[in-house]
């Protein structure tokens, strides 16, 4: 994100408005923790269920379509 030339002070701010770290290099935590709280999103629900089948087609729909936007070396 930094070599994109991102600003992770704006990014994060979005993130965890809020938020208050006791180190600079502890907003990485940040992302971190929106990373996980949109995989376990719902995962409290009772009803809650993951229909593998599409999830697995979806995972290989975007791995392929990350895959080959990489710069080839």
């Amino acid at each position: 994100m930094e070599s994109a030339n991102w600003d992770l002070e704006a990014a994060m701010r979005v993130i965890h408005p809020h938020a208050v770290f006791a180190k600079p290099n502890h907003k990485s935590f940040a992302f971190e923790s929106f990373v996980f709280l949109t995989l376990f999103e719902g995962f409290d629900y009772p009803k809650f269920t993951v229909h593998l089948e599409k999830t697995f087609t979806a995972i290989a729909k975007s791995s392929t379509s990350i895959n080959s936007k990489r710069p080839k070396l």
